[in-house]
């Protein structure tokens, strides 16, 4: 074997480690990615389950809260506010989810069910009241987020009326 021979070979051979090495690393990111998935994935369960907390936390909480997605008009200023709180949870909480499945860091089962709890609230009178009266300046206007809930509250405002 020749000098040119066994430089021909080390070429090779450094070639195929290349090649082993880029499908090693391609396995370990799909990994990673499948693990930072799962662990936003369960962030935001339980981050959803400390938003239902504020209104399962106490019975004042869940009158207020029923009582404002049904009947705005009824709330006392201080239960307005506590409703308005409420509902600003919630809807930053949806708003990170809406970010978290456009990064691609949520699966796109996780955001439909968030999806459905924006047209839920789309469909309380209380929640649109919120929306027209705080809750579209809380959002950045320019938010895929923003344009998504504007147009569900509109939607189910209209079919309302």
């Amino acid at each position: 074997m020749t000098l040119e021979d066994l430089g021909n070979l080390g070429d090779f051979v450094g070639g195929a480690a290349v090649i082993v090495t880029l499908v090693y690393l391609a396995v370990q990111i799909r990994q990673n990615t499948r693990m930072l998935r799962q662990a936003t994935g369960q962030t935001f369960r339980s981050d959803s389950t400390a938003v239902i907390g504020l209104t399962a936390h106490s019975a004042e909480n869940a009158a207020v809260y029923r009582k404002g997605l049904t009947h705005p008009d009824q709330l006392s200023p201080d239960e307005r506010t506590h409703f308005f709180l409420l509902m600003t949870a919630n809807f930053f909480h949806l708003a990170q989810g809406h970010l978290a499945y456009l990064e691609g860091a949520q699966s796109e089962v996780t955001w439909e069910s968030q999806r459905l709890a924006v047209k839920f609230f789309a469909s309380q009178p209380g929640a649109r009241h919120w929306w027209k009266q705080q809750g579209n300046q809380l959002i950045p206007r320019k938010s895929e987020f923003w344009r998504l809930v504007d147009s569900e509250m509109r939607e189910h405002a209209e079919s309302a009326a």
